[in-house]
């Protein structure tokens, strides 16, 4: 006689036995993956490893096989299939720019303006403000010129703390990193984004 397993059959069983073997599932995955350098990056993909060794898991058993003798090879396989660019809903396009599998193989490069990039020197808060306006074709051409004349200045006028600050913020960089960098709180940076912005107010009610 030919039994067959069903999933509601197979789930619970093996949701129990997979939930046992995580631990090992996650520190294979985490250790496959620790050479990917972006830290989000890395995370995602070992949760990704993780999911698809669960994937696995399921398979083996509705086959008859029984998959808690080998987790870890599962596991491995699995943190390389998510390394390879597979993913549960399907896979990573590797000619996709904005794919991670694509950076992953070094293909192409993204960059946040005013990153620190090795090799390349970072620009200034000045060069980053005048990227900034040149990338954004709402900015009509009169106050094009008038930013990056007063801007200069205004930054200049700023202690060396707060025009590091400016640097960071005017780059698109958000309050948890920027803290990072200054090595302060977030609630400063919070802080020091007020300041700037009544400063820069200031600035301009100046008579010239």
């Amino acid at each position: 006689m030919c039994v067959t397993l069903t999933a509601a059959m197979i789930v619970p069983a093996a949701r129990e036995a997979f939930a046992a073997a995580l631990p090992r599932v996650q520190a294979v995955a985490r250790f496959t993956t620790r050479r990917v350098p972006c830290p989000d990056a890395r995370e995602e993909l070992a949760a990704e490893a993780v999911a698809l060794a669960w994937r696995c898991y399921v398979a083996l058993l509705r086959r008859g096989k029984d998959p808690a003798g080998f987790v870890t090879t599962i596991a491995r396989r699995a943190a390389q299939a998510a390394l390879a660019g597979r993913r549960v809903c399907g896979a990573e396009k590797v000619r996709d720019a904005l794919s991670p599998l694509a950076r992953l193989r070094g293909r192409v490069r993204m960059d946040r303006i005013g990153d620190r990039v090795p090799g390349r020197r970072r620009c200034s808060g000045e060069a980053v403000a005048a990227e900034l306006v040149a990338a954004d074709p709402r900015v009509k051409v009169p106050d094009q010129a008038a930013f990056r004349v007063d801007f200069p200045r205004f930054r200049g006028g700023l202690p060396p703390a707060k025009r590091e600050a400016l640097d960071l913020l005017a780059a698109g960089w958000g309050t948890g990193a920027a803290a990072a960098r200054l090595g302060v709180s977030a609630g400063r940076v919070s802080q020091l984004r007020r300041e700037l912005a009544e400063k820069w107010e200031a600035f301009h009610d100046e008579p010239s």
